[in-house]
């Protein structure tokens, strides 16, 4: 069932999105919150039990991404995510319970990115429509995942980005910061439609429903000074003012300082993104900022396109069913760092030709790479 969080309007139909009373993104309602790690699960899936059923569980290895420790804040960086965006989160959720066969989109940023990265895996069919004045490197995205493309030829998508499956697997950032950090001062958001600080308080208020937190943390969002975010007539930045959620506005300049300094530590994060920094480092006091890093400096391709490299690592894990990236690097031939090993593997699990799983034993997190019945982890 479906709700909306501020006048209780409710229905069954997914294909409802906005409460037609309020105007907000409907959520998921799940009955009673039960907060529950599950172990032998890796990424979002950790939290399945805070996670509407799924069909089928398809990860690409979103979910568990780093925090930094930038002296007085810290950095939530969702640019680890298979595409380079937190909306693999959302994408591996909806996902998991449509299946779909085919899809269509509009190309659309980082987005339709994720969507059709995740389909493909999956082995749908992707149409995405291109604009007139789209850029041709973004083009070659899709090109190399074998999508099918076209020229405004789509109207309506066949799934947007406020959807409420979305809203579900973006709210794991809330719960997964809760399980790395247990205290958790403040979390800065990039706010342009609201969706992402929409979900991140929503992630928050069913812990607090669950009872693992006593009292939330502070959130704000970061909006760029002169965005149309920063105007009036939004119903989730209106909502969630009247929640304890505040609102700062960035100049834009500002923002742009914080990409490049981003840069310097390999986080390449657009300046919507951007101004979550800034926020964050005038707060310190240990507060969060999600950064998701531009998804333009991955690389995807079909299944079949490895490098030589990915090709032995291949067939090193095939032998041995199942290994860290320690011990697959022992087996290796040739001159390569144990970091570039880990890398390939990871790109491996992008390409959806391994998966990974993470084993949690007290404090130490080992993930562990395998082979599935055809080199996918759904």
């Amino acid at each position: 069932m479906l709700k909306c969080p501020k006048c209780g309007f409710s229905v069954d139909d997914y294909g409802i999105l906005k409460c037609p009373k309020c105007g907000l993104p409907l959520l998921v309602s799940k009955g009673s919150i039960n907060y529950r790690i599950s172990g032998n699960k890796s990424g979002i899936w950790r939290y399945s039990s805070m996670l509407p059923k799924a069909r089928e569980e398809v990860s690409l290895g979103e979910g568990y991404t780093p925090v930094r420790h930038m002296g007085k804040f810290l950095l939530k960086l969702e640019g680890r995510n298979p595409s380079g965006s937190y909306m693999d989160r959302g994408t591996a959720v909806w996902i998991s319970h449509r299946m779909p066969r085919e899809i269509s989109l509009r190309m659309d940023g980082d987005f339709s990115k994720s969507v059709s990265l995740y389909v493909s895996r999956i082995g749908g069919r992707v149409l995405v429509s291109i604009g007139k004045t789209d850029d041709a490197r973004d083009v070659e995205f899709y090109a190399k995942l074998g999508c099918n493309l076209c020229i405004d030829c789509v109207m309506e998508p066949s799934v947007k980005y406020g959807d409420p499956l979305m809203i579900e697997g973006y709210k794991t950032i809330s719960i997964e910061l809760y399980e790395q950090l247990r205290s958790i001062n403040g979390i800065v958001v990039p706010v342009e439609s609201g969706i992402l600080v929409y979900s991140i308080w929503h992630g928050i208020n069913e812990l607090l429903e669950a009872g693992v937190l006593s009292s939330p943390p502070h959130i704000i969002g970061a909006r760029l000074l002169g965005s149309s975010s920063d105007g009036l007539g939004n119903p989730i930045i209106d909502f969630l003012k009247t929640r304890g959620v505040e609102f700062m506005d960035v100049d834009p300049q500002d923002s742009l300082d914080a990409v490049i300094r981003l840069t310097r530590i390999n986080v390449y994060a657009r300046p919507i993104s951007a101004a979550a920094y800034v926020v964050a480092e005038q707060m310190g006091n240990d507060y969060v900022a999600i950064i998701s890093g531009s998804s333009g400096f991955k690389h995807y391709s079909r299944k079949g396109d490895t490098t030589s490299l990915q090709r032995e690592l291949l067939q090193v894990v095939k032998s041995m069913g199942k290994a860290t990236a320690y011990q697959v690097w022992q087996r290796v031939t040739g001159e390569v760092t144990l970091q570039g090993v880990y890398k390939a593997l990871n790109s491996l699990v992008s390409k959806g030709l391994l998966r990974s799983e993470m084993d949690v034993r007290g404090k130490r997190r080992i993930v562990y790479f395998m082979a599935g019945d055809d080199g996918s982890k759904r």
